[in-house]
Parts: C-alpha cells; structure tokens; sequence
C-alpha cells in the first residue's frame, strides 16, 4: 500500500502488482510508468473522522489474496495509516500459498508498532537496515514471513555478488 518506486520495481519481476496511492501529485507523476498488467488506484479518504481505515481498507474490496504485501504509504491528512494497512494485510495475505507469503514494511524503523503487531501475529521478522536507492539517509525494511515460506529463487545461484565486489567460488558444487 502506497505507491512509489517500489511498485515500478515489483512491476517489472512479478506477475502483477495492485498499489494503492493517497498522494494525487505522486499518483499522477507514477501512474504513466506502470506496466500494462499492473493497476495504481488512487485512494484518497472520504471520510474524515476515519481516513486510515478508508484508505487501508480498500484494497479488501478486489477480492484479491496476494503473496507479498509491501506497506509504504505514508499519511492521510496528519494520520498515519502504516497500523491500519499492516491489519489489513494480514487479511489479504494468501497464507494457504503452498510456497508461504511475505510482508514487507519499507521504514520499519520508525513503525515499531506495526513490527510488534506483524511479529506478535506469528510472522517471522528478518530486517535489512542501510542506505536506500534515492536517500542520503539509512533506514530499514523489514520482511515477515509466514511460517511455510519456500518461495524459489529465478536464478541458481544465490547469493548474487554485489556491484563491484571480488569473485570467488570456494565451494562450488
């Protein structure tokens, strides 16, 4: 839930990607970079007394499950929606998925309750904490697990090695 950069990433490595917006100006400068079998929807609250449930409840009327969540919107006229979109998306995960399902939190860090929440729901927390790909700043994201969670690599070998790193193969089968 909310869409940026994320999205287009996602968009261009899976099968489809449903983000939902709450910025027009955001939504407006993205929404041409969406590929063809992906959908930007702009969500923008309705009600004021209740702006984070209405915008983090939206995406429960696609009748969709979906195998990774990525929660990165941010605030609805001064209320911060990230609590309400992480109890949502434990509704809309697909945790029947034989390979297991995934919630990714982008600025985790500064959401401590929606990481308690996630982890105290059974999900398994690993954090990534470091220099992002438009910021001079660090942060961290975190990724929770379902319990059953075997998704499979495209490539076979793993782990990639990193832009300039050294090469070596010590082990290889």
């Amino acid at each position: 839930m909310g869409g940026g950069y994320s999205s287009l990433y996602w968009g261009e490595r899976a099968e489809s990607v449903v983000s939902i917006e709450s910025d027009k100006k955001w939504h407006a400068s993205i929404c041409p970079k969406v590929l063809p079998h992906n959908a930007m929807y702009l969500k923008t609250q309705i009600h004021a007394a209740d702006a984070a449930n209405d915008y983090a409840r939206f995406p429960l009327g696609l009748g969709k499950k979906f195998d990774v969540i990525v929660i990165d919107g941010g605030d609805i006229d001064g209320i911060n929606t990230r609590l309400p979109c992480a109890k949502v998306a434990l509704e809309l995960l697909n945790t029947s998925a034989p390979q297991g399902a995934m919630i990714i939190v982008d600025n985790a860090d500064w959401h401590s309750g929606v990481t308690r929440f996630l982890r105290e729901s059974g999900l398994i927390q690993v954090d990534f904490s470091g220099f992002g790909p438009i910021n001079c700043y660090t942060w961290s994201t975190s990724i929770f697990l379902t319990r059953n969670f075997a998704f499979m690599p495209k490539l076979l070998k793993q782990p990639l090695y990193s832009k300039d790193a050294l090469h070596f193969e010590y082990d290889k089968e």
